[in-house]
């Protein structure tokens, strides 16, 4: 076994600096994500429970890495680590199946019901930088030699079976992003073939909590309601004011996982995790509630008047960062709310916007899209980008100082799903009085849309009258 002084100074070390190793010995990748952490944190539209619940998760953070450091591994040492997920190389087997089960203890002993998933995989340091395993030469390439020929060509880009991979196209797969798609895989296999799970049995005679309506009432709160053990210690630590109305903003880097799996070694995994996931906490404005932080995403709660100005000063703040050529897609989704509390729909709302946009998203693009809840969710409306953003934050500046009727263009969102909206909006503009014409008049020299109005100035005129009146 090596001890930990030799692996950092002869394996750890070199493969950080992006050098080889000068030993030739088995180490042991170890991962570990916490599962799901939001719907622990939205469990209920209660304010104390869900900033009390996101205190805990970041608490439960700490743990993660207190355990780490505890066996004399510091942040430095580690290819990526964030409050909800790490990733490292181990000296020993051993010490990483030590690590798994001290941090499923301490996540379960801090958020009594949130689970982690953890990976321990050992493997010989040269699979690090050179790929998992080799084929052997007389195979590659020879049809007939065995059922998996298509396969093996096609992992190596060729479209004859007939062709043999040269030295350069086998080295251009074989790399660290072999280990890091493995660890994904088998992170993904983890949590979802997890067995052991929090059991909280409710009987049909039970009375149930009247905040998580889904485990049993342990005692009677404040206010005589029946309420569960995990909804109080959440209670118990809320610190922040409540906020009446709200939005919720997810940034999050689209694809990360397929850029990793890229990544040709430790080093530039680590660089990139590193600089990426450091830049997206610096964009979080300090006048927010951080709910969670994940490799390469981030959501925050803030309030309505603020949410949408976060969201934009944060995109700017990235792509700024990376001298506006960002090395992935940044999106950023936010959901607003018609009135106060509903944080439970909000939160369904960002989530369903960004898996909406992950789908969708397309080259190194800076993208945001806003949504709000009671609305219907139109899926062939594409994000706006951050100058479409920009211009959106100023024309609602615009049409708040103008005073508008609340009730003006009720159609547009029908219209503009019909393909009708230009003629819509002539004729329902014609109908106001001189004032207003003339302030979207303004509004249109802002978005500079020219002589004609197009769908993408409707799609942003719809957004920003469902936004002009949430104001706190």
């Amino acid at each position: 076994m090596t001890s930990l002084q030799d692996f950092k100074q002869n394996i750890l070390g070199p493969l950080l600096r992006g050098e080889q190793p000068t030993a030739d010995s088995t180490v042991s990748l170890f991962a570990a994500a916490l599962d799901r952490p939001l719907d622990y944190i939205f469990e209920s539209d209660r304010w104390d429970e869900i900033s009390g619940a996101s205190r805990r998760v970041a608490r439960a953070g700490e743990n993660l890495r207190s355990i780490l450091a505890s066996d004399g591994y510091a942040a430095g040492d580690l290819l990526h680590n964030t409050p909800n997920s790490i990733l490292a190389l181990c000296h020993d087997e051993a010490v990483a199946k030590r690590w798994a089960e001290a941090i499923e203890r301490a996540v379960a002993q801090e958020t009594d019901i949130v689970t982690v998933s953890t990976v321990v995989h050992s493997l010989p340091v040269p699979q690090l930088t050179q790929g998992l395993y080799r084929s052997p030469r007389s195979v590659i390439g020879v049809p007939g030699v065995n059922d998996y020929q298509e396969r093996i060509n096609r992992y190596y880009g060729l479209t004859s079976p007939s062709t043999v991979p040269g030295a350069d196209g086998v080295a251009q797969r074989r790399h660290f992003g072999e280990v890091v798609a493995l660890l994904h895989g088998l992170l993904n296999r983890a949590e979802e073939s997890r067995q052991i799970l929090p059991f909280y049995e409710a009987l049909p005679f039970a009375e149930r909590c009247t905040s998580c309506r889904t485990r049993p009432a342990e005692q009677l709160d404040r206010d005589g309601m029946p309420v569960c053990g995990v909804c109080l210690h959440k209670r118990s630590e809320a610190r922040s004011s409540r906020l009446d109305r709200a939005g919720i903003v997810w940034i999050e880097a689209m694809g990360l996982d397929q850029l990793l799996e890229q990544q040709r070694s430790p080093s530039s995994y680590q660089r990139l995790c590193s600089e990426l996931n450091e830049t997206l906490q610096k964009a979080a404005p300090s006048n927010t509630q951080v709910l969670t932080v994940s490799n390469g995403s981030i959501a925050w709660i803030a309030s309505a008047a603020t949410a949408l100005e976060s969201a934009t000063s944060a995109l700017e703040s990235i792509t700024l960062h990376y001298g506006l050529r960002t090395p992935i897609a940044i999106a950023a989704s936010v959901a607003f709310g018609p009135s106060s509390g509903a944080y439970r729909s909000l939160y369904k709302l960002a989530y369903e916007t960004t898996s909406y946009i992950r789908r969708t998203a397309e080259g190194n693009t800076t993208m945001l899209d806003v949504r709000v809840a009671g609305q219907p969710f139109d899926r062939l409306r594409k994000p706006f980008s951050l100058d479409e953003a920009r211009q959106l934050a100023a024309g609602i500046a615009l049409l708040r100082d103008a005073n508008l009727p609340s009730d003006l263009f009720p159609d547009l969102a029908t219209q503009l799903a019909r393909g009708t909206a230009s003629l819509y909006y002539t004729f329902e503009r014609s109908k106001l009085p001189q004032a207003t014409q003339q302030t979207l008049q303004r509004l249109e020299r802002i978005w500079e849309i020219g002589s004609v109005p197009g769908s993408r100035f409707f799609a942003m005129l719809s957004t920003m009258l469902a936004l002009i009146w949430i104001k706190s």
